[in-house]
C-alpha cells in the first residue's frame, strides 16, 4: 500500500517539505509505503494524500533539491533559514565555500 502527500491544495503557501503521521514520514510528492494497515485507512480519504493500493511498477523517487541543499548545509554547520528559497540556499552554501 503506497501514499503520496501533495500538500494542502487549499493553502497555496503551504511550502511543507514533508509531513509526520503515525511515525511515518512522508516527503512532498514522493510515494512511500505505509504497512500499517490502521494508518492508510485513516489517509484513504484525506486530501493531502493520494492513496495507490498497488506496489508501483516504476520506483523513480522525485528529488526535492530544497531537501537535499537543506541536509547539505545542516550537514556542514552553514546556517540557512528552511523558509528560503532554493535559490538563496544556494547562494548561501556557494559563499560558505567560498570562505573555506
Amino acid at each position: 500500500m503506497f501514499i503520496t502527500f501533495l500538500g494542502n491544495p487549499r493553502d497555496g503557501k503551504d511550502n511543507r517539505g514533508s509531513v509526520t503521521i503515525g511515525g511515518v514520514t512522508f516527503p512532498l510528492n514522493r510515494l512511500v509505503e505505509v504497512a500499517d494497515s490502521a494508518l492508510f485507512a485513516k489517509l484513504r480519504g484525506n486530501q493531502h494524500f493520494q492513496v495507490d493500493d498497488a506496489s508501483p511498477e516504476v520506483s523513480d523517487p522525485i528529488v526535492d533539491p530544497k531537501a537535499d541543499l537543506i541536509a547539505f548545509a545542516e550537514a556542514h554547520e552553514i546556517k540557512i533559514d528552511r523558509r528560503w528559497s532554493v535559490d538563496k540556499i544556494k547562494a548561501v552554501i556557494e559563499a560558505a565555500k567560498d570562505e573555506d
